[in-house]
């Protein structure tokens, strides 16, 4: 009897060493060193700012709140919510009825102590003739010493009234300037040439000027703008005046508009809790708003130019390796043939995303910043 045997012939046996040889293909595979696949960036020439970044507002060079100095009813209001005035325009006018007739109770007053003075100077004058002939009598005997005595009294009585009646008339006098004064403030007029950008008091409103002088509107010159600018402390050590800024608004940021740095308050804006808050700084520059594209209380973007490069080689920052005593950085840079050349690289102005290089590299160098075939393990 003959007897074969194959393995091959054996399901049972077949299976698992199938399964076996898939295993060790698998494992065979997942650790084969995956081939580099290495993301660069060609050195080109490019422009290049370091420059601190902060928010701002814009708010107008000058403006003003237009308040009321007298009491009463806003009888009318002669500008509109945009309008231009001149400085001197009649913007609203307040009831004038109680200013007007504190005026003519105050011009009857000084009448009627001029009446008086008048009234006194004659008897004045009366009295000093009566002196005069009291002492010639004196002197001829023919009156006593005490009716000379008594009329030299009665002068000094009456030139002492006198000065107090012109004291008394001259402090009418300042009151019927007051009130002439008080009368004026009923016609509310433009202290500046500029544009209503606020009205706060409408017509038929009572205003009360007891405490403190209400606001009516405000006026503004938007011919230019201030832009104040809130930089934290750190950064403000490297802000100077003169310094070139621009700025961006929110409904175009690609368009660059540009100004002078021209001061920086010492004092910070006021936190509740200076401990635990950063502190922000004012920075104001200004611009000009011929086009009045811009607004009162608009939000822009701010960038101080600290260094700028104009047409210069730079290198991507996530390039650049650790930095030696020198000062230098390691980059790696990939040939044509595949293998890596170690630099060494120089760097001038960062602006933490591209560097400026003084030296170590040339145009057209493909420096690498990452790799593809491993994204999970740092380059």
């Amino acid at each position: 009897m003959k007897f074969k045997y194959s393995i091959f012939r054996n399901p049972r046996i077949l299976i698992p060493l199938g399964c076996i040889a898939v295993l060790l293909i698998g494992i065979y595979w997942w650790k084969k060193p995956a081939t580099p696949n290495y993301q660069t960036v060609t050195i080109n020439f490019s422009d290049i700012e370091e420059k601190v970044v902060s928010a701002g507002v814009l708010q107008p060079v000058n403006k003003v709140e237009v308040g009321a100095q007298v009491s009463g009813q806003l009888q009318n209001l002669h500008v509109q919510l945009g309008q231009a005035v001149k400085r001197g325009d009649v913007l609203a006018t307040i009831d004038p009825s109680i200013a007007r007739n504190d005026l003519l109770n105050a011009e009857a007053t000084l009448e009627q102590q001029v009446a008086q003075q008048e009234s006194k100077q004659s008897e004045l004058e009366q009295a000093e003739r009566e002196l005069v002939r009291q002492n010639i009598m004196f002197q001829g005997d023919a009156a006593s010493r005490l009716d000379a005595e008594q009329a030299a009294t009665k002068v000094r009585t009456m030139k002492a009234d006198m000065r107090a009646l012109a004291a008394q008339i001259r402090q009418t006098q300042i009151g019927v300037e007051s009130a002439r004064t008080k009368l004026g403030y009923t016609q509310i007029t433009a202290p500046i040439d500029g544009e209503v950008v606020n009205i706060a008091t409408l017509e038929g409103q009572t205003i009360i000027s007891v405490q403190q002088a209400p606001v009516i509107m405000t006026l503004a010159k938007l011919d230019t703008m201030t832009v104040k600018a809130q930089v934290s402390e750190a950064d403000v050590v490297h802000l100077h005046p003169g310094q070139t800024v621009y700025f961006t608004t929110l409904g175009d940021t690609e368009a660059r508009h540009f100004g002078k740095l021209r001061t920086i308050q010492p004092t910070p804006e006021k936190s509740a809790d200076k401990s635990n808050n950063p502190i922000f700084y004012s920075a104001l520059f200004d611009v000009p708003n011929p086009k009045r594209e811009f607004w009162s209380d608009m939000t822009v973007m701010v960038r101080f130019i600290l260094n700028e490069a104009k047409h210069v080689l730079v290198v991507p920052v996530i390039a650049l390796g650790e930095k030696d005593k020198e000062g230098r950085y390691e980059v790696r840079v990939l040939k044509e043939d595949g293998t890596i050349s170690q630099r060494k690289v120089s760097i001038a102005i960062n602006d933490h995303v591209n560097a400026q290089i003084k030296e170590g590299l040339a145009e057209g160098d493909r420096v690498i910043t990452g790799d593809k075939s491993n994204p999970e393990k740092p380059d």
